[in-house]
């Protein structure tokens, strides 16, 4: 199985810039750590030169107090992911799970918005027939862009790319193309 180019530099760099933008941003008030959209994602297409399998997930994100507006018209919000899904490979189900933050860049008046995490893993299995991602834990790493239809729906696209970076001898990676289905349950 060939290895697969791990996009870790592109999500660190968009980080470190993100990062830095907010350095001279004005802090935006929210109310932290409530419900700020929940909905499901699944794979669309998968990389063929990965690990192939696919993943259908449940996900929630809450607010941080970390949010800043950057000049007159954008904001970069932070926010805690969780989720848990189904990842099937060759006929074999393992139960997948994840938390960690993410990244959502938009403009005021705008329905498009951009979003990048990064979220430690957990996998209850890492074998699957004659495949094996190599253990439990996982680094799951996204990034999409996505439309607000109306105040309370969401639909995406979302690039994720998901390895243990070498942790254990085998890393096949596992690189999938994702619809994003949300809601914001507040609206």
């Amino acid at each position: 199985m060939q290895r697969v180019t791990k996009p870790l530099p592109l999500i660190t760099g968009l980080s470190a810039l993100l990062l830095s933008a907010s350095l001279n941003a004005e802090t935006l008030e929210t109310q932290p750590y409530t419900l700020s959209e929940a909905g499901f994602r699944f794979v669309v297409e998968k990389d063929s030169n990965s690990f192939e399998a696919e993943l259908f997930d449940l996900y929630a994100g809450f607010t941080t107090p970390w949010n800043w507006r950057l000049g007159e018209r954008w904001r970069l919000n932070t926010r805690l992911d969780l989720s848990a899904g189904i990842l099937n490979s060759e006929g074999q189900q393992a139960l997948m799970v994840s938390a960690g933050p993410s990244w959502i860049l938009d403009q005021a008046d705008s329905r498009i918005f951009y979003r990048a995490g990064m979220h430690p893993s957990l996998v209850s299995r890492h074998r699957f027939g004659n495949d094996d991602i190599g253990g439990a834990f996982q680094v799951s790493s996204h990034v999409g862009i996505g439309v607000r239809i109306g105040k309370r729906w969401r639909l995406g696209y979302r690039f994720q790319h998901t390895s243990n970076g070498d942790l254990y001898d085998s890393n096949p990676g596992l690189d999938i193309h994702m619809l994003v289905f949300g809601t914001n349950p507040e609206r």
